[in-house]
């Protein structure tokens, strides 16, 4: 039997696996976009594009297309803490649904020439290293409706998500959560659900984690938060663990929170040590992440898609085993630039005996955070290599 062949398969239809592919396509390769969910599907997410995201889609031309989502465009965070907030501006960004922003960026890929296998799972096969296997990595594919099958591909993109299913077999890209890493909890909530100022994040921080919330397309509010899971279970749930953390903030909302599905993950700050095998590459969430605070899980997601293509055209041409090395430099040079200041704000945000005279500084003076804001969506990322 003759498997289906691809120039790149690439597993994950988030913002680093369709941009990715959509690039892909462009370049004239033959690109299979594997998701394992129904599209359109949300996901807990903060549903904000910082700068950096934003500069990514106006490279690919994909701007505009966001843009008429009805994504909105935000350039403050109000940070509250005990009922004490302060009000900082932030580098332009975008605010929009994941459910709305993924579809959009599936589209444009598919526009682009990629297919796109929606409702499927997949698996990437272990690779020794000899015969067949430097030609080819191999990828079983299982739709939610219809047979098995396997396709063999030049080039594996993994870009499933912090969980990373498809590289159980794949055991040198093992992903580590680190210790008291927090559980992110997420849903879309009617218009009016959390008290917001129109272009701006509300920011509510607690003792146990943070949540975030922003009005997006439809005027609806996306509401994010990066909880402990043992507050999370004590509370007996999200919502009841969200509205406190929204309360002891200060932050006024309705009883709509209560209704919402929430979705949650799993532990989301995580290191991946090694993101690359032969004829594989991981990137986005999958490659390591650390909490986010205005949007640069995105961002980060995008900047990786940027950074693979031409390191994947050169792999489909002709795969070396150096390609495997650089990309993991790449992505440590990378998460050491673009998440080191994501660092440092999430670590003060679990400091409460700062946050009090923090807030009350930073609400006299917004200005001394500019330069760490900025930091979070740095242009060290508007070149890719």
């Amino acid at each position: 039997m003759t498997l289906a062949t691809w120039d790149v398969v690439v597993v994950g239809a988030g913002p680093a696996g369709s941009l990715a592919a959509c690039l892909l396509a462009r370049t004239g390769a033959t690109v299979l976009l594997v998701e394992r969910q129904a599209f359109p599907r949300a996901k807990p997410c903060g549903g904000c594009l910082n700068a950096g995201a934003v500069r990514s889609l106006e490279r690919a031309g994909l701007g505009d297309r966001v843009r008429a989502l009805g994504a909105r465009p935000i350039d403050a965070i109000e940070l509250r803490f005990r009922g004490r907030g302060a009000e900082l501006r932030l580098p332009a960004g975008l605010a929009v649904s994941r459910a709305a922003l993924d579809a959009e960026l599936a589209a444009a890929a598919v526009a682009s020439g990629a297919v796109f296998a929606p409702e499927t799972a997949a698996l990437v096969a272990g690779d020794d290293g000899r015969g067949a296997c430097r030609e080819w990595r191999h990828v079983s594919l299982q739709p939610r409706v219809g047979p098995s099958s396997t396709v063999r591909t030049r080039v594996v993109l993994a870009a499933d998500g912090l969980a990373a299913s498809s590289l159980r077999e794949c055991p040198e890209t093992y992903s580590r959560p680190a210790r008291r890493s927090r559980i992110g909890v997420g849903a879309v909530a009617p218009a009016g659900a959390v008290a917001l100022a129109p272009g701006s994040i509300t920011m509510a921080i607690g003792r146990q984690g943070y949540v975030g919330a922003v009005e997006v397309e439809s005027g609806c509010v996306n509401v994010a938060a990066a909880l402990a899971p043992g507050f999370l279970k004590a509370q007996g749930g999200p919502a009841a663990a969200i509205t406190s953390v929204l309360a002891g903030a200060g932050v006024e909302f309705s009883p709509a929170l209560a209704d919402i599905d929430w979705a949650g993950t799993v532990p989301l700050t995580r290191r991946m040590s090694h993101p690359a095998a032969r004829r594989l590459f991981v990137l986005g969430d999958a490659a390591g992440y650390v909490e986010p605070f205005t949007g640069e899980g995105i961002g980060w997601a995008f900047a990786s898609a940027e950074a693979a293509v031409p390191l994947v055209r050169r792999a489909v041409a002709s795969w070396d085993d150096g390609l495997e090395r650089e990309w993991v430099e790449d992505s440590a040079r990378r998460a050491r630039t673009g998440q080191r200041w994501c660092r440092l704000v999430t670590r003060a945000l679990r400091a409460p005996l700062l946050l009090t005279p923090g807030i009350a500084l930073l609400r006299r003076q917004p200005g001394l955070a500019w330069p760490v804001l900025s930091h979070l969506a740095p242009r060290a990322n508007d070149t890719p290599r």
